[in-house]
């Protein structure tokens, strides 16, 4: 029989690695892919049509451009999301997607080592959510590994490190800054031997190197292919597969970038092939200053997460042991210079007392996976067993039972898991089961709290009124919490489970009522000149009134706003419409917005936003979506710069998308809240399309785009 072996593995966003300890060797190792692959293979899933396989990895990631329909990237960025991908009629979940990611490291590493792996320590961002944490576990259910830890990626991050884990007894506080994949992480640890104490969480979901690369596209080359004729609105085959060849080279000339000695780098996109003309070369030259540019505000707002963590840690920057890099996206020179401005000038080289030192591994994309070897080692040596006192992410709030509004919070945000910890009484209502919701959230209110699970009891014999424990305890190592019940008299236990019940609430007993979707939609409109006297605006309220008629059949929750604007230079200001479920409502507010005189000039659409900001959108799982419509550049607002505005924009979870013309303001706001830019002249019917899409996968249970 083969040996058993405990692997760590960093399940990331956009790819995977691999760790075990070698007992011959006595030295933490990482699994070679494919032979005499490397130790790092992409997160890729290809649905192969043709031969009805799937296929993991390499092979994968090379087909992400020819078979683009039949390949899933960065499913890591839908974990804990009701997100399906969908292929000839049949749904994949995130978990299932992971599940076929999983099953492929295992085999991997099963073939390196000639062992048998059944259990592994898998990393999660921190700021992963209890959804997805369990989709997490869910995924190593069906690749068959039982999991050790979900361990968080900065602390598996920490423990990895070569020069740290050589001084086992050392006590430091360090950062880590981990620039992912798909996921941006900020933490504070305070290390003392093997136990390992988060002080802080602090990042961005959706901020890693696949952000970089969709700035690199959509801001330095795409331009470039357009100039040369290219229709990449075009949702012909052809046009598809140019996006995704531009997002290929531009993940390219990031990683040649990442070589601090190298000034620029020619981004080549050969034998560009469009109907009706010959095929054409299109090169685009990349200095690291254009990159730094680019990605400028990307990088403000991981320092401004950094500055987040040591406010919520309580310490100053000057009280930092080490700030540890990790993340392949760190070896950009524009993001070693970001960390270099936050922490001060020396903090490269150790000087000033040895305070300060920042770490930057000569292979950040490895540390991950081995430091979660090392913790899974330690379950093997149980007298050098790794401690980890993790913190709560969010707030747990219970749902008063028969009311829909009212929640109790439960444990506070930022306690320690192993301390969260509590024992409920109850009185035993009619009937034989009782089932009580079990939320969590960010803020100190419950409305904006997300459902996670339903702590279940029974079925049990228990008359009306009898008096019942029930206990609630959070684990290091487990997602969901455990639950226990009993009756408090006789001490009869009572089963009690904690399930995830999707789009469903319970509000007494077993009765159940649906979760309806909701979205938040704002139109701000342009309202002057040659939006008035040309046919944007007549084709715009066309196009509102043909989408309206199509929600009828819709069992969204919408509510819609409307905000005119013009050039406040002009004294020009804003008509703000308010948030309205009536969509006719909306339709007569549409056609009675002011019109006012001027041209195609720079217009106040910022300032708009700023004002689109301030309305009432619902907390919790609310959609919240903003369509800017404009035939002009904008103004600087008034308030505050571009890049606040786009920072607040994205910490309040709004999309905005923007029909107008192509300028670096408008790619700046749809870029930093992940919505898109349309051309005014020829995309507004496909912005509607778009919409409509989104709307009906919402409605469905899926995820649109």
């Amino acid at each position: 029989m083969a040996n058993a072996i405990s692997v760590g593995i960093d399940l990331g966003t956009s790819t995977c690695e691999v760790a075990y300890w070698d007992s011959v060797a006595r030295r933490i190792r990482n699994v070679s892919f494919g032979g005499e692959g490397g130790p790092i293979v992409p997160s890729a899933v290809w649905f192969d049509r043709e031969r009805g396989r799937t296929v993991v990895g390499e092979q994968a990631y090379v087909m992400r451009v020819p078979k683009h329909r039949e390949v899933v990237l960065n499913i890591k960025r839908e974990m804990g999301r009701d997100y399906r991908f969908v292929l000839d009629g049949r749904e994949y979940t995130p978990a299932e997607i992971s599940g076929e990611i999983l099953k492929y490291l295992k085999a991997e590493a099963e073939r390196f080592t000639d062992g048998e792996v059944k259990q592994a320590v898998i990393t999660v961002p921190a700021k992963f959510d209890t959804l997805a944490r369990e989709h997490t576990e869910e995924a190593a259910r069906i690749a068959g590994l039982e999991t050790l830890m979900l361990l968080p990626e900065p602390v598996a991050a920490l423990i990895g490190y070569e020069s740290v884990a050589q001084d086992p007894e050392r006590e430091y506080v360090a950062m880590v800054y981990d620039f992912g994949g798909g996921t941006f992480d900020c933490s504070v640890v305070h290390a003392r031997g093997r136990q390992y104490r988060v002080l802080s969480k602090a990042g961005v979901h959706r901020l890693g190197g696949a952000q970089i690369d969709e700035r690199i596209a959509d801001q330095l080359i795409r331009p470039k292919v357009l100039h040369a004729g290219f229709d990449l609105a075009s949702e012909e085959e052809w046009a598809l597969k140019i996006r995704a060849k531009i997002l290929e080279v531009a993940e390219a000339a990031k990683k040649s970038l990442s070589d601090e000695s190298r000034r620029s780098v020619v981004a080549v996109l050969p034998h560009l092939v469009a109907p009706g003309r010959p095929p054409q070369t299109v090169r685009v030259e990349i200095t690291q200053e254009d990159l730094q540019k680019t990605i400028a505000d990307l990088l403000r707002v991981a320092n401004e997460q950094m500055a987040l963590a040591l406010e919520n840690a309580g310490i100053s920057r000057a009280e930092l042991d080490m700030v540890v890099l990790v993340g392949g996206s760190t070896r950009l020179p524009a993001i070693r210079e970001a960390v270099r401005q936050f922490m001060g000038e020396k903090a490269f080289d150790g000087r000033d007392g040895g305070v300060r030192k920042v770490l930057a591994d000569a292979n950040p994309d490895l540390v991950v996976s081995r430091g979660a070897a090392r913790v899974a080692t330690s379950y093997d040596l149980r007298d050098e067993r790794i401690e980890l006192v993790d913190i709560l992410l969010d707030t747990v709030y219970l749902r008063v039972p028969g009311s829909l509004t009212q929640f109790r919070p439960l444990f506070a945000r930022g306690t320690e898991i192993e301390q969260a910890k509590r024992t409920l009484r109850l009185q035993w209502p009619r009937g034989d089961t009782v089932a009580v919701d079990l939320y969590e959230g960010e803020k100190d209110g419950a409305p904006g709290a997300k459902y996670v699970g339903t702590l279940k009891l029974g079925p049990a014999s228990v008359p009306k009124g009898t008096p019942v424990e029930l206990t609630i305890q959070y684990r290091t190592d487990r997602a969901l919490p455990e639950v226990t019940a009993r009756v408090r008299k006789t001490g009869t236990p009572i089963r009690a489970t904690v399930e995830y019940e999707q789009h469903s609430v319970q509000a007494s007993g077993s009765a159940r009522l649906q979760v309806t979707p909701e979205l938040d939609l704002v139109f701000c409109i342009d309202t002057t000149g040659s939006m008035v006297h040309g046919d944007h605006l007549e084709k715009l309220r066309h196009c509102c009134t043909r989408f309206v008629n199509a929600l009828a059949e819709s069992d969204l929750d919408l509510r819609l706003a409307a905000i005119s604007f013009g050039d406040r230079a002009g004294g020009e200001r804003e008509t703000v419409y308010s948030f309205t479920p009536d969509p006719r409502l909306f339709i007569t507010r549409v056609g009675s917005l002011n019109e006012n005189d001027g041209g195609d000039e720079r217009e106040s659409a910022l300032d708009a936003l700023a004002v689109a900001l301030r309305l009432p959108f619902r907390e919790g799982d609310t959609r919240h979506h903003i369509v800017l419509v404009t035939d002009a550049p904008p103004h600087r607002p008034e308030k505050g710069s571009l890049e606040q505005l786009v920072s607040q924009l994205a910490a309040h979870n709004i999309r905005v998308d923007v029909v107008g013309p192509f300028c670096q303001e408008y790619d700046t706001v749809v870029a930093g809240t992940g919505g898109r830019l349309y051309n005014i002249d020829d995309e507004l019917d496909q912005l509607f399309a778009d919409l409509e899409e989104s709307i009906g996968h919402a409605s469905s249970g899926t995820e649109g785009a």
